[in-house]
């Protein structure tokens, strides 16, 4: 974590650090976007030559028709252009909120396919991963929040933590970067390095969301209604539970969603249980509706 670190000496001999660590890979999720120190832009110039330290490309869109282009790149001052080694750290959002749950392998710029930040760094320590991740027909995936294991240190403590970055992916950016900040499943303010530290432990440990289908979905939503619905009729029949039947009602339904997300901890098998609640919903409102006309009828005809 380079919070606090605004010196660009500073900042080159901080890389150069860790470079010297022999880490697997390194990741630069900062910006130099125009020269400062002769020193220090030497230094990096030459580090970021380096094929296993990747450099970050901010990708320029511009909303054409039905969908998102690219019309340009915002390249650090070493590079004339896109880089091998480089890969974009925009982050895919989605819905109302720009909530970030997924990754983007690869965009295209032009002719030319631009990998993500995140798969850059994988390509250098696992092409054949890499291959396998873009050789999909969907070029992206869930990121999994759950669980992610990584370590977190400043600047300041890199000296005494050297050992540790040895065959290690390294990512250096700013976590207290509030341009970066991102809305997530796990919160409102992620970094986006954490970001990207959370995709590829995602990928590489194999921890990939697996997401229902559709069609498994109304099957499961199927399948469930015909399970807790008979057990909500028959604890409304009971005299002692009919008295709590809506709580017992909702501690059953709480009970279902729970066991679907110990599911989804273990496995990283995402249930999509809305689909359920919604069926439960729908089935038992039409039944109480059921009984209440069913019953009017029959005040009507005894008259």
């Amino acid at each position: 974590d380079i919070k606090d670190i605004y010196d660009r000496d500073e900042l080159a001999d901080i890389v150069s650090m860790v470079v010297a660590s022999e880490p697997s890979a390194v990741g630069l999720d900062v910006m130099f976007d125009q020269r400062k120190s002769e020193r220090a832009d030497s230094i990096l110039s030459a580090l970021a030559a380096l094929p296993n330290v990747v450099s970050p490309v901010i990708l320029v869109s511009e909303r054409l028709g039905n969908g998102p282009s690219f019309s340009g790149a915002t390249l650090p001052f070493y590079m004339s252009d896109i880089r091998p080694n480089a890969g974009f750290v925009n982050v895919a959002t989605s819905g109302a909120t720009e909530t970030c749950r997924y990754y983007t392998a690869a965009l295209k710029l032009g002719n030319v396919e631009v990998p993500g930040f995140d798969m850059a760094l994988i390509r250098t320590v696992s092409p054949s991963v890499y291959e396998e991740v873009v050789g999909r027909d969907v070029f992206s995936g869930f990121i999994n929040y759950s669980l992610s294991s990584y370590s977190v240190f400043s600047a300041d403590a890199l000296p005494y933590n050297k050992d540790m970055l040895k065959n290690k992916i390294v990512l250096i950016g700013d976590r207290g970067d509030m341009s970066d900040m991102h809305v997530t499943p796990i919160g409102a303010r992620v970094p986006g390095v954490d970001i990207h530290a959370m995709t590829i432990a995602t990928i590489l440990e194999g921890r990939e969301i697996d997401v229902m289908s559709e069609s498994g979905a109304w099957i499961f939503a199927f399948l469930v209604t015909m399970l807790i619905i008979p057990l909500m009729r028959l604890l409304k029949k009971n005299d002692w539970t009919a008295i709590f039947s809506p709580v017992l009602q909702t501690l059953l339904i709480i009970a279902a969603v729970f066991i679907c997300y110990l599911i989804f901890v273990s496995s990283g098998y995402y249930v999509r249980v809305v689909y359920a609640l919604l069926a439960i919903g729908f089935v038992d409102l039409g039944y109480n509706l059921y009984l209440k006309l069913k019953e009017l009828c029959v005040k009507l005809l005894s008259r």
